[in-house]
């Protein structure tokens, strides 16, 4: 079975209000584009400088994490692009950034966990209320179980918002 951006979007794990992907624009094995449109009234802009509204960098990282690593690893995976290892992979305790995920509609028999493992960002440009980013995403290497990215974020006029190097590990919970 295929795995399509409308599926990837369909059983995305993220849910409101903490989903910041709309819309996948392109996806290949070495590349995804997708889109997200941020709401006025989304829950951080009423405490992130109120009265002059800015999305957090920390949410644009999220937002570049969910596309990047989350929605492309989906459709790696689903794709059978790229495998799991069988390996056992030893995560650190300290590790909590997980986002767990029922892979079945895509052919696998359990559940995985996706963790975010290591950001580093650089930010250039904010975003306001009911402003679109623009999230590119391209494999750097997907190879026992971690993906690492390249990404880059530009809003609607191609201006360069953040950039910065992604990398996540994906684990059986079973």
């Amino acid at each position: 079975m295929e795995v399509t951006k409308e599926l990837i979007i369909e059983h995305f794990p993220c849910k409101k209000p903490y989903c910041f992907i709309e819309d996948i624009v392109e996806v290949d094995s070495t590349h995804i584009l997708a889109t997200y449109t941020f709401k006025k009234q989304e829950m951080f802009f009423k405490g992130h400088f109120p009265g002059n509204p800015v999305v957090p960098g920390a949410i644009l990282q999220e937002s570049a994490a969910q596309i990047g690593l989350l929605a492309f690893g989906m459709y790696l995976l689903g794709n059978g692009i790229e495998t799991l290892s069988e390996l056992p992979i030893e995560l650190p305790a300290s590790l909590s950034s997980m986002t767990v995920i029922d892979l079945s509609a895509f052919g696998y028999k359990v559940n995985h966990l996706f963790y975010l493992t290591s950001a580093n960002m650089d930010y250039k440009f904010i975003i306001r209320p009911q402003e679109k980013i623009f999230v590119r995403a391209e494999k750097v290497f997907f190879r026992l179980n971690k993906l690492k990215c390249n990404v880059r974020i530009e809003n609607e006029a191609g201006q360069l918002v953040a950039k910065g190097v992604l990398s996540g590990v994906v684990v059986n919970s079973n």
